[in-house]
């Protein structure tokens, strides 16, 4: 596997590690190539200046030589100070983007670790809760320092960052007792409302046997729109029978309409087109 792949990997499970990943490959690739190689170059052009000196000092009478031989060791020292502020400036570049990526790794872990505890202590859900946020729902079965793992509806694995959680509205399905089943259906104007009331209100008693929520069952006209009324069902059940409730409503509603011959309709456009006959 290559670096580019592993770092690719690494940030889809772990974005701020990633990161500091990412930025170490970017430092390696370029960066630390170039401070090496300064350093070298450096080394060998003041080994170079060195050996220059060297000579210029054998052509010198005796007595001279002394005194050139302090110039050298000043000669020298300046040369290794001037090749160490390069090099330390190109580590300090480094350094510094590094501590930048590491910084930005550190602030989301620390939101993250942050909001975990939040959450822990307000208790907005437990393990086991049904929530919804605004980019996700399911139920909650694990909510470790980094993330809150959800299962969906469907059996997938969800991980928020615990910051967004924390941070956005959320809501918990599973906190109340009961649950509230709210259907609507759309019956055309030409049908009896009080026929229809009473085939809603026959569909979600017979749905309430057995799921009693405590709140007698309700029905009653929602809304008047452009093709027909829209009626509500409206019932209590215990939160665990939500589901089985619901889809159980749904088939009662069809049978008990079927039953009084009242016709369900849809919303759409109805278009006559008249002409000559030929």
């Amino acid at each position: 596997m290559s670096l580019e792949e592993v770092t690719s990997a690494v940030s889809e499970k772990e974005p701020e590690v990633g990161a500091v990943v990412s930025a170490l490959v970017n430092i390696e690739a370029g960066e630390i190539i170039r401070a090496i190689l300064t350093v070298i170059i450096g080394l060998v052009v003041i080994r170079a200046v060195l050996k220059l000196i060297d000579r210029l000092l054998k052509q010198l009478p005796q007595q001279n030589r002394a005194a050139f031989s302090f110039l050298k060791a000043i000669m020298k020292a300046f040369l290794y100070f001037i090749l160490a502020t390069i090099a330390v400036t190109s580590l300090v570049a480094i350094l510094s983007l590094f501590a930048l990526a590491v910084s930005l790794s550190v602030q989301n872990l620390l939101s993250n670790l942050i909001s975990g505890f939040i959450i822990l202590i307000c208790k907005p859900f437990n393990t086991g809760d049904w929530i919804e946020t605004p980019n996700a729902s399911g139920s909650v079965y694990e909510i470790n320092l980094v993330y809150t793992h959800l299962l969906s509806a469907d059996n997938k694995q969800i991980m928020i960052p615990n910051s967004e959680v924390a941070s956005s509205r959320i809501i918990n399905y599973s906190v109340q007792k009961t649950r509230r089943i709210d259907v609507k259906v759309l019956i055309p104007y030409e049908e009896d409302p009080a026929k229809v009331k009473e085939a809603l209100l026959a569909a979600a008693t017979l749905t309430n046997v057995g799921h009693d929520g405590g709140t007698p069952p309700f029905s009653g006209v929602q809304e008047y729109a452009d093709h027909g009324i829209y009626y509500i069902a409206r019932m209590y059940v215990p939160n665990a029978d939500y589901w089985d409730c619901y889809y159980l409503l749904m088939d009662n509603i069809w049978q008990e309409l079927e039953k009084r011959n009242i016709h369900m309709t849809y919303a759409g456009s109805r278009v006559r087109v008249t002409g000559e006959d030929k």
